[in-house]
């Protein structure tokens, strides 16, 4: 049997592109990274029909860590489903509904993380835009907030 020799293609030639960086991570490079991060993540997300969300970015002199989330479009957040999961059996409110919480004012019902004890409830400040962790009686229709003490 005879050999065949593979011929290998040599790679392209990249321009190697200058990191605006000088020699470490501060937090308005880090601001201004997650900006272009989201930017090129929309346009992904348009060619391919998803939406990305960036979670926490952690960061250190040298390196940057972040949470991409990435939502098929009839898909909502994790939250969203959790809420409307408990809501008949926990008796709550609809999601988005607006409600009168103290120190936050008027606020929106986002959502609700099950696995967590204290404050469940995930909601945003309407003035804002902030969004808070509230225990889950202020999301519940038979109860008072006035007569449970916090």
């Amino acid at each position: 049997m005879a050999t065949r020799k593979i011929k290998r293609r040599k790679p392209k030639e990249t321009k190697k592109r200058v990191i605006p960086f000088v020699n470490h991570f501060e937090k308005k490079d880090v601001n201004d990274l997650r900006f272009k991060m989201l930017m090129a993540l929309e346009r992904m997300g348009q060619e391919i029909g998803m939406r990305f969300e960036i979670g926490n970015i952690r960061y250190t002199d040298f390196d940057v860590k972040c949470q991409v989330f990435g939502y098929l479009p009839q898909g909502k957040p994790q939250i969203e489903t959790d809420y409307e999961k408990n809501q008949k059996m926990q008796n709550l409110y609809p999601l988005g509904k607006i409600i009168d919480a103290p120190r936050i004012n008027e606020c929106k019902i986002l959502g609700l993380k099950p696995r967590a004890r204290k404050y469940p409830l995930i909601v945003e400040q309407i003035k804002t835009g902030k969004r808070y962790r509230l225990p889950l009686y202020y999301a519940q229709v038979n109860t008072t907030v006035n007569q449970i003490k916090p």
